[in-house]
């Protein structure tokens, strides 16, 4: 008897093993993408939070692992058409175990202090500590396919403790993780308009907080040329997603920070996305999930003219609702996702007899085609979801401007998406002769 029960626990014990080491995922990063077992993968991932519900704090003392809640919300989530979630800080043993039962992948915040003095010796074993305690159970679970170390650490702060004491703690910290979870990258989540000026070289993965408000760079030289100008200024060599974007609808705001009403959320949203896809992104994390009541420092109490507590997809529509309710912007997104164009790309110049042609589809799109004044120029049915190339052939004479209408049909030939991307083309390279 005592011989059976040893062989059934060994028996368990390497089935065990054997699932973890069959789901291994194998992540590469090369030509600007992430590659999951050898495919290209475009993240499409949302940020979230679990215990930020009314009533509670995510910060706050002893956060519980709310597993029911959050499996609720992790099938909304994947039926939203997200295949990534993005958090701000780790999640516990048990949370990564419905993270991956879910399908979902999981770009993984560590909670390392940006206020924290980054060459203070104690600060600096106790980050590394909290890297091994996330590790040590994390490293099983091939959900995880980034870690962000940081979140939007200061211009000011990193002057004030030197840039050297950050970049030297980075680098630890990045070394750490490679060494106890082999093959995953490691970035921050630095903001934008803040940290344009930051080396990013010595991470994996380039990755920017980036908000459309009317202030700063983005004002001068609009959302998509900022992006794309941050975008090639880290040299176009590693793959480069953003983190966070998104508008806030609380009732008061200024610049696009709050005051939006639930359509200029939806359309915003959208166009951010288009612009982000134009500005070389590969990957979106848009904040985010569900508000946040505790931002506006009362978690009982949804203050209205606080912007913070009000970019949520979700709302909750009183302290008791633990479910809450999607807005218009969720369905927007929803149905925007089901077919990404990310090649051609809007305003880029196309030279020769072919526009090269990259899309990143769901389960739902059986084909697509591609207009030019009211002609279909390409057409093609699509056998499996993910990342999708081809070339679409192309002879108009001269110089042209044109708009190009991509419509997406569902296995009933229903068109289930359409989107028009402007380019400019041209049928030959012009050479100019100096005699």
């Amino acid at each position: 008897m005592k011989k059976k029960s040893t062989l059934i626990l060994l028996l368990l014990i390497s089935s065990i093993f054997s699932v973890y080491s069959q789901s291994k995922t194998k992540i590469e990063l090369k030509n600007n993408w992430y590659y999951l077992d050898g495919q290209r993968f475009f993240i499409k991932a949302i940020g979230y939070e679990i215990g930020a519900r009314p009533g509670q704090h995510p910060y706050e003392g002893k956060r519980n692992d709310d597993l029911d809640l959050m499996q609720f919300d992790l099938k909304v989530i994947k039926e939203g058409g997200y295949n990534t979630i993005r958090t701000w800080s780790e999640f516990s043993e048990a949370q990564l175990k419905l993270v991956q039962e879910s399908g979902l992948k999981l770009i993984l915040g560590l909670e390392i202090n940006p206020d924290g003095d980054y060459g203070d010796p104690a600060f600096v074993e106790e980050s590394i500590e909290r890297v091994k305690k996330v590790t040590a159970f994390a490293k099983k679970y091939d959900c995880i396919i980034t870690y962000l170390v940081i979140n939007e650490p200061q211009t000011d702060h990193i002057h004030k403790v030197s840039g050297k004491a950050f970049v030297d703690l980075m680098k630890t910290l990045i070394d750490n993780l490679h060494r106890e979870h082999p093959g995953v990258p490691v970035t921050l989540s630095a903001n934008a308009m803040i940290s344009d000026y930051m080396d990013e070289s010595y991470f994996d993965v380039y990755a920017y907080n980036c908000y459309d408000h009317a202030e700063a760079q983005t004002a001068t030289m609009g959302f998509k040329d900022y992006i794309k100008g941050l975008n090639e200024l880290n040299g176009l060599n590693k793959p480069f997603i953003t983190t966070e974007f998104g508008y806030s609808v609380s009732h008061k705001g200024f610049g696009r920070y709050g005051g939006n009403t639930l359509k200029q959320q939806s359309d915003g949203l959208i166009a951010n996305y288009r612009d982000l896809i134009d500005a070389g992104a590969v990957g979106m994390c848009p904040f985010y999930y569900a508000d946040g009541w505790w931002k506006g420092g009362d978690k009982n109490s949804h203050a209205l003219d606080q912007p913070e507590e009000w970019f949520g997809f979700w709302g909750y529509s009183d302290v008791n609702d633990q479910y809450g309710s999607p807005r218009p912007v969720w369905f927007a997104m929803r149905d925007y996702m089901k077919g990404l164009v990310i090649s051609p790309k809007n305003n880029s110049i196309y030279v020769g007899t072919t526009i090269p042609l990259e899309l990143y589809n769901d389960k739902d799109i059986k084909k697509v085609t591609v207009k030019y004044l009211d002609k279909v120029i390409y057409s093609k049915n699509i056998s499996s979801e993910g990342y999708f190339a081809d070339q679409i052939m192309i002879d108009p004479a001269g110089i042209e401007d044109m708009e190009l209408a991509f419509e997406f049909f569902n296995k009933d030939n229903k068109i289930i998406k359409n989107e028009s991307i402007q380019i400019f083309y041209r049928h030959f390279f012009y050479i100019l002769v100096i005699v």
